[in-house]
Parts: C-alpha cells; sequence; structure tokens
C-alpha cells in the first residue's frame, strides 16, 4: 500500500504532468491548426498587457492576490506563523522595527532566552540584515500580520521582474515572465511538497531579494542601452541598497561585474563626464543607505563595520563561511540545543559539502526544477544557442559568478532564495527560448510556436492541478511543529493571566523544532518561552517572573505536555 501511494504521488506530481501535457496540448495545437483552427491570446490578456502601465498594476494585483490564496491553502487556513528558527528570527527583526527600535537591551536572564540565528550581546536582535524584517515590520504595522509584508514584497518583486525583463524582451512575454514566479517558485504549489512556495508563504522569503536583484538589472540593462537617465540610476542604486539589506554578498556577486561593466561602456563613450551623470545618482543613493546601514550595526554590535551576522558567528560558529577559511575554536554553549546545532548540525553539513564542488550539477537541477520545471527548463537551454553573443557572454559571466560564489561558502546546504538576485537572469534565458521557439518554423508549418504556447499553458494549468491537489492534502509534516506551538499558544491566551513557559527537551530532540523563541520585549508578552537550565538556574528565572502562571512544556512527548510547573520535580540540566 505504502509502494501504491508512493507511485500514485509520483504520477501525480505536476513538475512530470507539466512535461507531459506539453507534448499533449502541442499536439492538440498542431491538430488544430491543420483543421483552422487557431488558439489566440485572450482579449482580456491583451488589454492587461497592452500598455506599461496596465501591465504593471496587472502584474501586481494578481501576484499580490496568489500569494494570499497560497498561503491559505499551504496553511489550510489562516496563517500559522513561524516554522523553523530563521523564521522567528526574522519575526524578532520584524517586531522590534515595527515598535520603532533597532535593537534590544539584552535581557538580565538571557541564557534561559538564547536561540538559534538570534544575537543575545552585546544587544538582542536577529544575526540577519535588516531586509526582510523591514518587509515582515511593513505588514505588521498596516495590518497587524507580519505575512502581509511578504505578499507585498512578492507583488513589488513580481512588478520588478515585468520591468527588469523588457529591455530585452517584447511587452507580452514579459508580462509571463513578470507572473512566472506566482506560477512557478511563488505560489507554484506542488502536491506533497509545499515548501516550494515559501517566497510567498513564509517569513524566509526569497521575494525582497529578488526585488533588489531586478531593480539593478533593469537599470544596468537600459543603462547598457543608453536608454537611462536619473531616474535609472536612482533605482539601481535603490537596487544595490535592497540587496546589501537582504542577501550582501551575493548581491555583491551581481553588483560588482555589471558596475565595471557600466564603467566600461560609459566611460568608453564619455568618458569621466558620463561616468558621474550616469552612476553618480545611484553611488550617492548606495552611499545613504551604506551609512543607515553603518549606524544600524553601531546600534546592535557596538560598531558600524561589524554586521550581526558576523557577530553572532564569533560567539557561536565552528563552521565557517568559506571554504578559505579554517575552522573556529568550540565555544562555550549555555545549552545543549544550541551546541548540537552549530557543533553537530553544520559540522555534518560542512562535511557534506566539502566533499562536493559546491554548486554541484544536483543543485543546479534543483534550481532549475523550482525556478522552471523540466519545460522551461529546456527552452533557457535553448535559449542559451540563441542569442546575440554580447548579451550571451553577459548573462552566462553573471551566471557563472553566481555560481562561483556561491561555491566559496561552507555553512549552508543550497537553497534556492540564496540565488534570488539572479533569478531575472534564469527568466530571461526562459523567455529567449520562448520567443526563438514560437518563431521556428518548417516552411509554412511553425510547429514551434505550438510547443512555446503549450509551455506557457501547462504552466499555468500545473499551478492550477497542483493547487487543487494541495488543497485536498495539505503538507501536514510542514505545517506540524508550526500548528502545535499555535495551538499551545491559543490554550495559554485563552486564560486571563500572563504565562511563563518552561522548556524541556528530551534526547534526540530536533533542532529544527525550537520552541524557545520571543519577540522584542520579552517582559511584555502575554507567553514568555524560556529554556529548562536546572532548578538552580529556574529558581532566578521563577523570582524574576514572580507574577506570572508557570508551565513546563515536555517538547519531546508525543503529542508536546503542557502542566503547571513544579519546582521540586525539575530536573538539573547539565
Amino acid at each position: 500500500m505504502t509502494f501504491l501511494s508512493s507511485e500514485l504521488s509520483t504520477l501525480l506530481d505536476p513538475t512530470w504532468w507539466e512535461a507531459a501535457a506539453v507534448l499533449v496540448i502541442a499536439a492538440l495545437l498542431a491538430v488544430g491548426c491543420r483543421l483552422g483552427v487557431r488558439l489566440r491570446v485572450p482579449g482580456l490578456a491583451r488589454t492587461l498587457y497592452g500598455s506599461e502601465r496596465r501591465a504593471m498594476i496587472a502584474v501586481g494585483i494578481i501576484s499580490l492576490s496568489a500569494a494570499a490564496v497560497c498561503t491559505a491553502i499551504r496553511d489550510a487556513g489562516p496563517h500559522a506563523g513561524p516554522r523553523v528558527h530563521d523564521e522567528f528570527s526574522y519575526a524578532l527583526a520584524a517586531d522590534t522595527f515595527a515598535h520603532g527600535r533597532l535593537t534590544n537591551p539584552t535581557h538580565p536572564l538571557w541564557k534561559h532566552f538564547e536561540t538559534t540565528h538570534v544575537l543575545m550581546q552585546p544587544t538582542m536582535q536577529s544575526k540577519y540584515p535588516p531586509g526582510q524584517g523591514l518587509a515582515l515590520a511593513t505588514g505588521q504595522v498596516l495590518t497587524g500580520h507580519p505575512i502581509t509584508g511578504v505578499w507585498v514584497s512578492f507583488a513589488l518583486a513580481c512588478v520588478a521582474l515585468y520591468w527588469c525583463l523588457r529591455p530585452w524582451t517584447p511587452r507580452r512575454w514579459a508580462f509571463f515572465g513578470g507572473l512566472l514566479p506566482c506560477l512557478r517558485f511563488g505560489t507554484g504549489l506542488h502536491y506533497g511538497d509545499n515548501h516550494w512556495t515559501y517566497w510567498a508563504s513564509s517569513y524566509w522569503g526569497g521575494a525582497v531579494a529578488l526585488l533588489g536583484g531586478c531593480l539593478v538589472l533593469g537599470a544596468a540593462l537600459r543603462m547598457l542601452q543608453d536608454k537611462a537617465g536619473s531616474r535609472e540610476s536612482v533605482l539601481l542604486g535603490l537596487g544595490l541598497s535592497v540587496l546589501a539589506a537582504s542577501r550582501p554578498w551575493e548581491g555583491l556577486a551581481l553588483a560588482v561585474p555589471l558596475l565595471l561593466v557600466l564603467a566600461w561602456r560609459l566611460g568608453r563613450g564619455g568618458g569621466i563626464p558620463a561616468l558621474g551623470r550616469h552612476l553618480g545618482p545611484a553611488l550617492a543613493t548606495a552611499a545613504v543607505f551604506l551609512c543607515a546601514l553603518a549606524f544600524y550595526n553601531f546600534r546592535v554590535t557596538g560598531s558600524p563595520t561589524k554586521l550581526p551576522y558576523h557577530a553572532y558567528i564569533e560567539q557561536y560558529d565552528v563552521v565557517p563561511v568559506f571554504r578559505f577559511q579554517s575552522f573556529r575554536p568550540e565555544p562555550v554553549y549555555f545549552n545543549e540545543q544550541m551546541r548540537e546545532y552549530h557543533l553537530e548540525f553544520q559540522t555534518w553539513i560542512a562535511a557534506i559539502q566539502l566533499r562536493g564542488v559546491g554548486l554541484g550539477l544536483e543543485d543546479v537541477r534543483s534550481l532549475a526544477a523550482f525556478l522552471l520545471g523540466r519545460p522551461l527548463s529546456g527552452a533557457a537551454l535553448l535559449g542559451l544557442f540563441f542569442w546575440r553573443r554580447r548579451r550571451l557572454v553577459l548573462l552566462v559571466a553573471l551566471l557563472a559568478i553566481a555560481g562561483t560564489s556561491h561555491a566559496l561558502t561552507l555553512i549552508n546546504p543550497y537553497w534556492p532564495h540564496y540565488f534570488a538576485p539572479h533569478v531575472p537572469l534564469i527568466v530571461l534565458l526562459a523567455l529567449r527560448g520562448l520567443r526563438v521557439m514560437h518563431v521556428w518554423q518548417v516552411r509554412d508549418w511553425r510547429p514551434g510556436a505550438h510547443f512555446a504556447k503549450a509551455i506557457v499553458i501547462a504552466t499555468i494549468g500545473a499551478l492550477v492541478f497542483s493547487a487543487a491537489l494541495s488543497a485536498q492534502k495539505p503538507n501536514e509534516e510542514w505545517n506540524s511543529f508550526a500548528v502545535q506551538r499555535q495551538q499551545i499558544v491559543k490554550q495559554l491566551l485563552e486564560q486571563s493571566e500572563d504565562d511563563l513557559v518552561i522548556v524541556r527537551y528530551g534526547p534526540g530532540h530536533f533542532v529544527h523544532s525550537e520552541w524557545v523563541n520571543n519577540l522584542s520585549d520579552i517582559d511584555e508578552q502575554p507567553i514568555v518561552w524560556a529554556r529548562d537550565l536546572g532548578q538552580d538556574k529556574n529558581a532566578n528565572l521563577l523570582e524574576y517572573f514572580r507574577d506570572r502562571q508557570v508551565w513546563l512544556l515536555e517538547a519531546d512527548a508525543v503529542p508536546p505536555r503542557i502542566s503547571p510547573y513544579r519546582a521540586n520535580e525539575a530536573r538539573n540540566a547539565p
């Protein structure tokens, strides 16, 4: 029965269905063409992309709506909140910014609240750059729900993607490309694999970095074609700022070679005055943001040049960020979960990566499947063989630099949002392949047009098909920890008094299910989550929160069990 269920899941997997559907739809289109029946773009679609302004508004509205619907399907109801420690870290940053602060003072009992990806000293704040936290904070301030900030950033990224594609792509193909995140890697639900939607339905995101990459690449393409003014230069600077605030390392891999090409191209045509006229506004905009970022670093770490990420590495990490760096000596850990994550889990990941070559063939295959799927990946390969030499060299060089930059890193396994700034390059290749396919003909027969239309139809159909499957059977494993935590939160909030939950983990605890996560003002929260550090250390915690109802959460019981805390039953933590 298990085997049959596995086979059924494979057959229903839209990534296979999509490829098969292309052949069937192309055959039907060819037969219809022979019979005199032609498929034309619906009038509504032509109206939507008929002008630049209408196309951008349509892309924004469709993508915003798709992200909201996708989140509801993925969570089988209201948004379940953060799931993994990265998301909890972003939630802390969002709550901090939403309350008008850049960081938070270290709590006097911070060892009980220590958690993954959160800097506790010299201040308490997420280790990540502030971009994703600011997007979530926008949603929290405007609607009270941080997830709406994800939807807005996703919609802006789709609009920016359309704008980015326009210099090298006709309007109707750019319209399809701008909606591609909705159809594939943003809201492209996949049966039994709903984490493919995390760019638009989780705090993890990817859309903020995509927005920055689209602004940088779109402005640069216009400058290379001599179709840019001060507005595009400011947008270039804004894109550089967004990349610095979201994915600075990957942003550098995109921005530095593009700026060098721009400087060479503009300097050759007009010398220093042309460089100042075209790049001056961009550099000024980026400089203002870098000053703001330096001030943020100073408030969080005490130094304008030390990122919170680097401060966290110094305090907790053993595995270095880059392959050419040495492993760090083991720091002092105050609880077993932090030790297991940084010393055992990350060391295991690093050992796997050291046996490989960084961005290997499997990573490339996974990235292509995530971003494009099989039919569009074939179109992207076709685009590599049929493009103007200069444009192709630029795109391939940028992609090669992106792959090399990731291959140098060691600390994390590969996730698609690491590549977010470079996604417009992949989409450009795919659209170029579709355009080449669309105009290919043999005498008076145009088989390529049938295949290009079939790929577009199958891409849309795969979204509808997989959304229906996902709505019928949500990914319960993906949601289980978040749902359990929300159930306990709801249970505690139904009471009138504030609570303190002391979390006790058992042997073999899964380090990615971290219950101890708090927001910016720990003392004012209705529910405070704290680690069980043994009877003696817990006594200080109980005295500090003496006005709260105290609970013990046994996180590894099945299901997790919460009961009134009794000090004399507390175990002594190591």
